[in-house]
């Protein structure tokens, strides 16, 4: 299952995997805080963790709270909302950790990582396009040479 997970997968497998009903809009209102601060930098992992469609959050609060609104199934809604009071109560969820973690091993689902070693090393020839989305092109890595034996056989030839 974990190597299946690796690869992108299409609308029909998300639909029949989510089978939790239809896509619905959930909007969260949050106290402006130090917590909004770890929320903010994790929200792709959440989105991609609690298997969501989109997950956005405004950018300037109002009336000192901002608004995080999750579209996808309901259970999408149940697991974001639970890391969303994980995130603003402890400054650390579980399940997003989990998830975390299982991605760094290459078992959880394709995407960006805030946390991710290879983030760090590439810093310097990225950029920030928006808010969790991080632009920079592509590192190639040097090829294995191949070696190809060659056996060339020679046979007497005979005069029958």
């Amino acid at each position: 299952v974990a190597f299946s997970e690796a690869f992108v997968l299409s609308e029909e497998t998300k639909q029949k995997r989510r089978g939790d009903g239809p896509s619905t809009q959930l909007l969260i209102k949050l106290p402006e805080s130090a917590g909004i601060k770890v929320l903010e930098k994790h929200l792709t992992s959440m989105e991609l963790a609690a298997e969501a469609d989109q997950l956005k959050l405004t950018s300037k609060p109002v009336a000192g709270k901002r608004t995080l609104m999750v579209e996808g199934p309901p259970k999408a809604h149940e697991r974001v909302k639970l890391m969303v009071k994980e995130l603003m109560e402890k400054g650390e969820s579980p399940m997003l950790t989990k998830f975390l973690n299982g991605s760094k091993a290459g078992f959880g689902r394709p995407g960006p990582l805030p946390n991710a070693p290879a983030a760090k090393a590439a810093a310097s020839v990225s950029s920030q396009v928006a808010p969790g989305i991080i632009a920079a092109p592509p590192v190639l890595e040097a090829k294995a040479e191949v070696k190809v034996k060659e056996e060339v056989k020679e046979e007497p030839l005979s005069d029958e």
